[in-house]
């Protein structure tokens, strides 16, 4: 196991663990049963556009992949990112530039993206309290049937909260094999769902409706081939709004690169694996499942103050568990009438996978805030790390708190708008930190010598287009809604604009401001100006190393002469020196030392170089020093593809003769220069 210093996380995760982490964030098992409802419900002019359901998830899986493949070069190019995230990466992406005006940015970038993350990571886990307290209400009464009250849901939001930050608290050990369980049931759980959807649309295709005189079909789609063809371009965008909000996550394990053992390699591998898995097979699976399935044959309802009944998404619409009824219907008619107790079996995986979510979101928060932290751009106290945990305990009990508060504040369920008000206040954080995200890595890759115009531009320009494409969509849909909707919007859009302004604010008060600009000085490094100004300094004297004189050596004694006379006679003869030996050797005396031979003089010259010529000389140094570590990394590069560095220019190798042209160029300005200060006075060249 990898050894931990004082003050640093343990690097424990695999890719294994890394990659279970980030599925458990994205939890399909979770989120059929939470965003089926409104999937069905959204609609464009009075028109549904739930037949675009699982059209929609695709395109929104292609969109989540434009974003992770940014998310994952970056990691590639930055494996020390550690708990930094995004916000790592902005600082990155600008000190690798060659000029010291982009370097500037870095701070400012790096703040950018790491305070709108709060608007995603710090609320996000809130939405999920609130959906478990929900999710516990609708147990409690299918169980003892009866409806629980705001104070006994509000009680389970923080209890919920509590548990969830316990772990967390105990290390991203307990997390991650919390998360492997919590996915291996919700993956279990949502396959044998979605094959008994399969099994009742094929053996019952002819089903009769519920209930008699319901319009329409008993399905809402005509057949399985039907399910998978987009039909309205308007309507699939539509509900891709709604499919990309399933998606996010894949995101998360990139906060992990402190705890990874091999972070150069698997946190890229774990931001893709994670989407392929859940959003690729998982997701789209069980959606196909559901919407081949859903009609009037198993679920039909008549809304609130109605007598009018409906079936199909319409009676989705109308119910708060629309998969649970459709569950219900087929257990009590054609598996022993077991419809409630595999309603309520689904149910408690639901929640399991939401305790997963909520943790793997409390993770990411807390650690892209504890890197905000260690550079001082948020309070000390988010900062401080666990001394036998090696958790930012400091950030868990904060957000435990917010966490809870935000549950409270969405569970009640006698203001239903207060989840759909934080939810699209998250929503829009989300939106900005993906897009910004993708900007970040065409800003990167601009002046890499690693860089693919697919990869590095395509990609993350089409990526970034898309964010912001599908964050227009949001606000426009609230906006433009019916009801409560637009008012709900302008609220939730208030909260990121206040969030925003109080980052303003905050930056300009922080206490630790000065740290905080030092530490970002530090990493960017002195300008050309700056390094011209410097004073030069003094070599340094080599230190010397006093010589001990012999010591004299003490008299002999009789006994020990006696001894050397009898060593000598035993020893065999000496060979005859060529030279007569003297009569007396003294062996305290030392040779004498040959006097070192005088030193000539030095002349110098004082030699004043124009402020123009030593910024030549400066950058014609730090370009040399660029093309050398250039030929270095392409030597290198096939054995080690990223090197973990900041300052990385691609030049070339035919940027050399350049930089040597330009050293003979200043060595030949030099020499004029110290000419003209030998002149005499008066004198001719």
């Amino acid at each position: 196991m990898a050894e931990t210093q004082a003050g640093e996380m343990k690097r424990s995760l695999t890719l294994t663990g890394i990659t279970v982490n980030a599925m458990a964030l994205i939890a399909p098992g979770a989120f059929l049963w939470t965003t089926f409802q409104a999937q069905s419900a959204l609609q464009k002019s009075g028109t549904s556009t739930a037949g675009e359901m699982w059209t929609g998830l695709l395109f929104s899986l292609i969109l989540a992949l434009l974003t992770a493949y940014s998310y994952s070069e970056l990691a590639r190019a930055y494996p020390d990112a550690g708990t930094g995230s995004s916000y790592y990466f902005a600082e990155a992406a600008f000190l690798d530039k060659e000029n010291p005006q982009h370097r500037r940015y870095a701070r400012p970038a790096k703040l950018t993206l790491g305070w709108i993350s709060h608007l995603y990571y710090w609320i996000y886990p809130g939405i999920m309290v609130a959906f478990t307290a929900t999710l516990f209400g609708y147990l409690y009464a299918a169980i003892f049937h009866h409806t629980l009250t705001y104070i006994p849901l509000a009680i389970v939001a923080i209890l919920f909260s509590v548990i969830t930050g316990y772990i967390a608290y105990r290390g991203i050990s307990g997390s991650t094999v919390t998360a492997i369980a919590i996915n291996v049931i919700q993956i279990t759980c949502l396959t044998l769902v979605s094959i008994l959807f399969i099994w009742f649309r094929i053996a019952h295709g002819h089903a009769h409706p519920l209930t008699a005189g319901i319009q329409g079909a008993a399905f809402e789609q005509k057949n399985a081939f039907h399910v998978l063809i987009p039909h309205s371009f308007i309507n699939l965008l539509y509900q891709s709004t709604i499919a990309i909000l399933l998606l996010v996550g894949f995101e998360s394990v990139t906060a992990l690169g402190a705890e990874a053992i091999n972070p150069e390699k698997d946190i890229k591998r774990g931001v893709l694996l994670s989407l392929l898995i859940q959003g690729g097979v998982c997701y789209l699976f069980e959606y196909f499942a559901a919407n081949n399935a859903v009609g009037s044959v198993l679920i039909s309802n008549s809304a609130t103050g109605s007598k009018q009944v409906v079936g199909g998404y319409a009676a989705a619409t109308n119910s708060s568990a629309p998969i649970g009824d459709m569950i219900k219907t087929i257990g009590d008619r054609y598996i022993g009438n077991t419809g409630q107790t595999l309603a309520v079996l689904v149910a408690l995986t639901v929640l399991l996978a939401l305790v997963g979510t909520t943790l793997a979101c409390l993770n990411t928060g807390v650690r892209v805030t504890y890197s905000m932290a260690k550079d001082k751009e948020m309070p000390s106290i988010l900062g401080l790390l666990h001394g036998r945990f090696a958790t930012p305990h400091g950030g868990i009990f904060i957000l435990v708190a917010v966490s809870a508060v935000l549950g409270i504040f969405g569970a009640n369920p006698y203001q239903v708008d207060n989840l759909t008000q934080i939810t699209l206040a998250s929503n829009t954080g989300t939106f900005l930190v993906y897009g910004l995200t993708c900007v970040v890595t065409l800003v990167a890759f601009a002046s890499r010598h690693d860089k693919h115009p697919v990869k590095h531009y395509v990609i993350p320009g089409v990526g970034a287009f898309m964010n912001l494409a599908e964050l227009l969509g949001v606000v426009y849909i609230a906006v433009t809604g019916s009801g409560t909707s637009p008012g709900n919007a302008y609220k939730a859009l208030g909260v990121v604009v206040a969030w925003c302004i109080a980052g303003v604010v905050w930056v300009a008060i922080n206490p630790n401001k000065g740290h905080a600009q030092k530490v970002a000085a530090a990493r960017r490094g002195p300008s050309l100006s700056e390094r011209a100004a410097m004073p030069p300094q003094s070599p340094q004297p080599a230190p010397t190393v006093p010589i001990e004189p012999i010591a004299p050596m003490a008299p002999i004694g009789a006994a020990t002469a006696v001894a050397v006379a009898a060593v000598a006679v035993a020893a065999p003869p000496a060979p005859a020196p060529t030279e007569p030996a003297p009569d007396v050797v003294d062996l305290t005396a030392r040779e004498p030392e040959p006097e070192p031979p005088p030193k000539p003089p030095v002349t110098t010259t004082s030699l004043a170089l124009p402020a123009s010529l030593v910024d030549r000389i400066a950058a014609a140094a730090r370009d040399m020093s660029l093309a050398i570590d250039e030929l270095a990394a392409q030597v290198l590069e096939e054995r080690f593809p990223a090197p973990k560095r900041f300052g990385f220019i691609g030049m070339g190798r035919s940027g050399l003769a350049d930089i040597a042209n330009r050293f003979d160029e200043l060595r030949h300005e030099l020499a004029l220069q110290q000419l003209g200060d030998e002149r005499p006075a008066g004198g001719e060249a």
